[in-house]
């Protein structure tokens, strides 16, 4: 490969950073590619694309990018912590852990490796290893807030609230343009049912990136909440533009739907959501019966 390639691939892959830092994930992709086509061994255009995909929750694309890096360096410590939170959204928690283990052992003072095996025991439902980990991790890294974000999850799971909202307090003071910090705020005022005040944190967090899948959707529950069920119905539909595979998003949309007796647009819903989790009993309870009540009234 010449040098001029080798520059233009580089130029493409800064292009996708400003793109992917924009929130603009589709010309962030698209500008990755290019850069991938140019040079198909450009280890940061490969982590970064994949963390695109991982972001939209494209996970199995995520996956094959990390993939690619692994081949080139097997002992890649970040592309396996990532890749580790792509199998965590696919629900593949054990092989999460497995792969967060295998960077441990290549850095084992890894703050976001120890954040990521946290992440991945808190949706197990193992608290008590989650909040062990993110300490972990601060102990490392004080001035890391995602140990913080996670450890917080844990607490709020454990209907501790004020202490999750302590940490998360935190961390917004380390970084106070965190979009995702700000809708994970609004995730606890939803659960303590304040809504004005986690409708504000969404309305910053809109502010700082347009394309917030998770502002709008944890914007549309506390409308929901509120009892403004069409500004709800609204917020909901931008959230799954950005984010089509929000199983939940697809089941509270569906949900409304069906109190409005709009029973086509529920079924489309639920039987999108069950595209993604087909094993889901209550969604296979829900959509037999919007079917019924569409049938017999």
């Amino acid at each position: 490969m010449t040098e001029p390639q080798q520059t233009d691939a580089q130029g493409y892959s800064s292009r996708g950073d400003e793109h992917f830092n924009n929130g603009d994930y589709d010309r962030a992709i698209a500008s990755y590619s290019v850069a991938l086509n140019i040079d198909p061994n450009l280890i940061s255009a490969l982590l970064s694309r994949g963390d695109v995909y991982r972001k939209k929750g494209d996970y199995d694309k995520a996956i094959d990018d990390y993939n690619s890096v692994l081949k080139i360096n097997p002992i890649h410590a970040k592309a396996l912590c990532w890749r580790s939170d792509a199998y965590r959204g696919k629900g593949a928690f054990d092989k999460a852990v497995e792969d967060i283990n295998m960077a441990l052992e290549i850095d084992p003072s890894s703050s976001d490796a120890f954040c990521n095996r946290a992440k991945a025991y808190c949706e197990k439902g193992d608290y008590a290893r989650t909040i062990e980990d993110c300490n972990a991790a601060l102990s490392i890294d004080s001035n890391n807030p995602r140990p913080l974000k996670y450890r917080a999850k844990a607490f709020l799971a454990k209907n501790d609230f004020n202490v999750a909202l302590a940490d998360i307090d935190m961390a917004l003071r380390i970084n106070p343009n965190a979009s995702e910090l700000l809708c994970d705020r609004a995730w606890v005022y939803v659960n303590k049912g304040e809504y004005d005040k986690g409708i504000e944190d969404c309305n910053t967090a809109l502010k700082i990136n347009p394309n917030c899948a998770a502002a709008f959707k944890y914007r549309a529950m506390m409308y929901q909440g509120k009892g403004e069920i069409d500004r709800a119905i609204e917020d909901y539909s931008i959230s799954l533009k950005i984010n089509p595979n929000d199983i939940d998003v697809l089941k509270y949309r569906g949900s409304i739907f069906m109190s409005r007796h709009k029973y086509d647009q529920a079924i489309a819903d639920f039987n999108a959501a069950l595209k993604i989790d087909p094993g889901d009993a209550k969604l296979l309870q829900e959509r037999r019966k919007a079917a019924s009540e569409k049938r017999f009234g």
